[in-house]
């Protein structure tokens, strides 16, 4: 690793009066009214944040990016670490501001048939893809339709079947060819995409970047290959420079992007640094301008000496460990909630994490826009009550002193999540008397052997895609691919999936409420506690957006001369 990754010479003064905003998982509030005709101002780098700013020469960024990406294919991408890259490469028809609203991306404009089952979206005039070719609707139509195909193998494909999109479900399931699908190009620059059923939110989940358009040429000619250097063409802000796996990868400036004129920085980095303390080495030798976490037995006293550079916001997701329904004794919903209901979830967010991270009892952070929080039991027992009620269903189940309970915890080799899995082993070792053995592998081998359900309890994490409750408790859905509990319900599927088509706002509250306690009162993961979004930027990096998506787009910021 080079001690300066910094290559891009300055391509001087910028215009500086608009934003443009990419994709983001994440949305705010949006109101989807019949017949409505949407179109906003994009603005780059918000006006204000400029005001008596001096802006250095050089516009290049170096971002700590966790681990290296699995994919730089935003339909086939699985990571945080992927999407933070995604975001910046690729645009779909619609993004956020800085405050989470949706706003148009790719599209200028949409509008929405009386019944909101018809979305009709106008293209922005002379869009083009980074080599410079043009970006039409028939782009799109064919990008959503190879996320629908199941020869793809797209890990968000159940995301757009949740979507509603006619047929999309039929494709995915391999019953319908993915030409069925309901996206039509109706001209170069008119798209239509039609719904089985009306989705409150749906406009929403177009930002997600498993929607973004892909090159339907370019991957017909280098199949996989298609991300690599010299062939990798994007619609976003940012084009591939290089990529050196396992040390870096370097993006530049798009000038085929709609709004290039607006963007500042000319060249980001993303180096992939998945121990925090090694990132944090990086840090303090001005090697990154970023990182993307902060270690834990660093913060507080980086708390106090670099104030200024820390940078904490909540996040709707939340940080869980699943149980393996599938195999004894974790098919029996008392053994699970014994487990869950032994875990101090307040030392561990207070004493172990120690960054704002809220205890967790429930799965959907009750931040999070139309819900309205269950009352949960457990949640409301004292810890001694709870761990009471633990050895009484653990002895009902047939384990005690003489059948101990034994269990391993998976999970990845980070100090964070070994710190929180010994806390939790004792925790159950001397309440329970449970011994317990922790299985610490790289995360994609975590990944790997939880989704064959090689496991007994595995660490996890759910970070919404959009802001409503259906994208954290879709997770439970009994065809979700990333369920890899194992169990379903019947029960729960009717209930979300009826929430998620109803019109009525109270009424649809109240359904995302009983849905939440239907899944905790089976039990299926334990939740520990909802995350929060911390990095260290340096104070000459303008523009940080501290939301609850934790999504930073490189096309926000800036970089402001250093003065000494």
């Amino acid at each position: 690793m080079s001690n300066n990754f910094r290559t891009t010479p300055a391509r001087g003064l910028l215009s500086l009066f608009s934003r443009p905003e990419t994709l983001k998982t994440v949305f705010g509030t949006l109101s989807i009214l019949c017949s409505l005709q949407i179109a906003t101002t994009v603005h780059a780098v918000e006006p204000a944040a400029l005001e008596g700013v001096e802006l250095s020469d050089q516009q290049s960024l170096v971002r700590g990016n966790g681990i290296e990406p699995s994919s730089l294919d935003p339909q086939m991408i699985e990571t945080k670490s992927d999407g933070n890259i995604a975001i910046d490469l690729f645009e779909g028809l619609v993004t956020q501001d800085l405050d989470g609203n949706v706003i148009p991306g790719a599209a200028e404009s949409w509008s929405v048939s009386p019944d909101s089952k018809t979305f009709t979206f106008i293209l922005r005039d002379g869009l083009k893809w980074s080599d410079g070719s043009p970006l039409t609707t028939a782009d799109f139509v064919y990008s959503f339709r190879r996320l629908a195909d199941p020869k793809t193998k797209a890990p968000f494909v159940w995301y757009l079947k949740n979507s509603a999109i006619t047929n999309a479900s039929e494709i995915a399931d391999g019953k319908k060819a993915p030409e069925t699908l309901g996206v039509l190009a109706l001209d170069d620059k008119t798209l239509q995409i039609s719904l089985d059923k009306p989705i409150p939110y749906f406009v929403k989940m177009l930002g997600h970047f498993s929607m973004a358009p892909v090159p339907q040429n370019l991957i017909e000619q280098y199949g996989s290959d298609w991300t690599k250097v010299g062939n990798l063409v994007t619609n976003g802000a940012y084009k591939l420079k290089s990529h050196e796996p396992e040390k870096s990868i370097v993006l530049e400036r798009n000038s085929h992007y709609w709004n290039d004129s607006e963007t500042v920085i000319n060249e980001v980095t993303f180096v992939p640094v998945k121990d925090a303390t090694n990132e944090f080495t990086l840090y303090t030798e001005d090697k990154i301008d970023m990182t993307s976490t902060i270690p834990l037995d660093e913060f507080r006293s980086l708390k106090r000496k670099y104030p200024e550079q820390i940078h904490i916001s909540p996040q709707s997701s939340v940080y869980f460990y699943y149980f393996n329904t599938r195999k004894k004794p974790f098919d029996d919903v008392r053994v699970r909630k014994a487990l869950s209901y032994t875990i101090n979830r307040e030392l561990i967010a207070k004493y172990i994490m120690r960054q704002g991270q809220v205890p967790a009892y429930g799965f959907t952070p009750e931040h999070m826009s139309g819900f309205i929080k269950p009352e949960l039991g457990y949640e409301l027992q004292t810890r001694k009550e709870r761990e009471d009620e633990a050895r009484r269903l653990l002895a009902e189940a047939g384990y005690g002193k003489s059948n101990p309970l034994e269990v391993t915890i998976s999970l990845n080799d980070l100090h964070a999540h070994t710190k929180t899995a010994l806390a939790i082993a004792q925790m159950w070792k001397k309440e329970l008397g449970i011994k317990v053995k922790t299985r610490r592998v790289d995360f994609k081998e975590l990944m790997a052997s939880t989704k064959a359900g090689n496991y007994d309890i595995a660490r996890f994490g759910w970070v919404a895609d959009y802001n409503d409750p259906s994208s954290m408790l879709a997770l439970w859905l009994g065809d979700n691919d990333y369920n890899f509990s194992g169990w379903k319900s019947a029960e729960f599927d009717q209930i979300l999936n009826d929430a998620m088509v109803t019109q009525d706002k109270q009424k649809r509250e109240r359904m995302y409420s009983l849905a939440e306690k239907t899944v905790i009162d089976e039990m299926p993961f334990a939740p520990i506690y909802t995350y929060v979004s911390n990095r260290l930027v340096k104070t000459h990096v303008g523009g940080y957006p501290p939301n609850n998506a934790d999504n930073v787009l490189t096309r926000n910021l800036f970089i402001i001369k250093n003065e000494s």
